[in-house]
């Protein structure tokens, strides 16, 4: 291995273990052992996993989750702490993949870490680090991993991750369309097989009962406003530089973004939490996000990034703003109505910083808006 490439992995690791200690250091999370001051653990899903891992009946989809759960069940006496760390490991593991399809759009280290700052600014990233009891990070960093054999074009990478993570997030199996979309007729068929054969492995082992679709309410709309951040307007920029032929982007690498994005919106009725919504999207958005940044300097993304800081602290609960306001919220529609005017002004100052910090590229859009009017 090159010095250059040992320096690259070396950012990616290094990179990847500071967001995952900041996360750790600045989210509260929930206690695998008894009733939590902040989130309540019983009847969630975290719950639900924990008693998967102990080797315990649990309905599908949860029962169909089983890869992850059956791996810490093999720390005997244990399993809660393995499941734990394992979600961190898997966490860690996933920023790095992220980062490392952002760098390869990007080029630049500042463009990736405002584009993991701002992706901050959105409440998705919370359920990484508040419930660190889940199968979400480990289906996360799945999801990074397909993105990167597609871009490399490994399409039985890909058709094997698609199959390994039918048993983390059944929802991967969505991914098979890539396949098809590239006419890989025999990578397509095998992993159609094999993950049909996990999905009903899945259903079948997992106790009676299944998951109830989520109520609609005034809280599911909040959370998704919430759930997008900054981050989602400068992903939004880049593809208006793309569609505009301002960014020399592959056809597939398209194809990818919105098929992640895709998904990520269609794990909703799986799930009972919608704060989670969208973090699935974070391997689109956070390299989107770095392209729109990456005609600007460090000063000016610096500056940005300093104007979404509230949004960090305040729209994901933080230690910080849970001292301020120390009583137990057991869902994120009592911490948005009990702090509407303090998460609407950060939220706003996000988005200003936002366009801030990708203003080079705006003005771009808008000059090559103005040309065409005139021819």
């Amino acid at each position: 291995m090159s010095h250059e490439k040992r320096k690259d992995w070396l950012f990616l690791l290094w990179f990847a273990l500071a967001v995952t200690l900041i996360g750790v250091l600045l989210i509260p999370s929930r206690s695998g052992n008894a009733d939590d001051v902040w989130y309540r653990l019983a009847g969630s899903d975290a719950g639900r996993y924990i008693g998967l891992a102990q080797g315990d009946p649990t309905a599908y989809p949860w029962g169909g989750r089983w890869l992850v759960p059956r791996v810490a069940s093999l720390a005997d006496g244990a399993s809660v702490g393995a499941l734990q760390a394992l979600n961190y490991l898997f966490l860690s593991l996933a920023v790095a993949a992220i980062t490392y399809l952002a760098a390869d759009y990007a080029l630049s280290a500042s463009a990736m870490v405002g584009a993991w700052a701002f992706s901050a600014t959105g409440v998705a990233l919370l359920v990484l680090f508040q419930n660190p009891f889940l199968v979400d990070s480990a289906g996360l960093f799945v999801f990074a991993l397909i993105g990167i054999a597609y871009r490399r074009e490994n399409y039985w990478a890909l058709a094997a991750l698609a199959v390994l993570g039918v048993t983390i997030k059944e929802v991967v199996i969505g991914f098979l369309l890539l396949l098809l979309l590239r006419r890989r007729w025999r990578e397509l068929t095998i992993a159609c097989v094999l993950s049909a054969g996990l999905l009903y492995y899945g259903v079948v082992s997992s106790a009676p009962g299944s998951a109830l679709l989520p109520e609609f309410s005034v809280g599911l709309v909040v959370k998704f406003a919430f759930g997008l951040g900054a981050a989602w307007l400068l992903a939004a920029i880049a593809v208006l530089q793309i569609s505009r032929g301002r960014k020399v982007v592959a056809r597939q690498d398209l194809q990818y973004f919105s098929l992640t994005i895709v998904l990520s919106v269609a794990v909703l009725p799986l799930a009972t939490d919608t704060s989670r919504l969208l973090v699935f999207a974070l391997p689109a958005v956070v390299p989107l996000c770095a392209m729109a940044l990456s005609e600007s300097g460090k000063v000016r993304i610096a500056v940005g990034v300093m104007f979404a800081i509230p949004a960090v602290v305040s729209v994901i609960p933080s230690r910080f703003t849970y001292s301020l306001r120390p009583q137990p919220f057991e869902q994120l529609e009592s911490w948005y109505s009990a702090n509407t005017e303090l998460i609407a002004v950060s939220a706003l100052l996000a988005l200003i910083g936002a366009v801030v910090a990708c203003w080079p590229a705006i003005l771009g859009l808008t000059n090559r808006h103005q040309v065409d009017a005139r021819s």
